[in-house]
């Protein structure tokens, strides 16, 4: 947002790494409101499909969605980590 107010027609890189960490602590939360679903769907997309629907340059090295990553592993039933999601955890 600019000093005038108006809105810039660019967002943060860091976006779709921020939700998936605010998803994966409701469901931490709220474990029976149904947020892993959303969660696990933002997860294979930050993974598999982000960098190049997004383009982001250089590709970026998102410690929100890390933080989503820990977080889910602290869910009452954690989902495993696919090689896809070990080599993005790894960059």
């Amino acid at each position: 947002i600019r000093r005038d107010g108006t809105v810039t027609d660019t967002r943060s890189p860091f976006f779709t790494g921020e939700i998936l960490w605010a998803l994966a602590r409701l469901h931490l939360t709220f474990p029976d409101a149904g947020f892993d679903e959303p969660a696990l769907r933002v997860r294979r997309y930050l993974v598999e499909d982000r960098d190049a629907t997004e383009a982001p340059w250089p590709p970026v090295s998102d410690h929100w969605g890390a933080y989503a990553f820990e977080t889910m592993s602290r869910w009452p039933e954690p989902p495993g980590l696919t090689d896809g999601e070990r080599d993005w955890l790894d960059r």
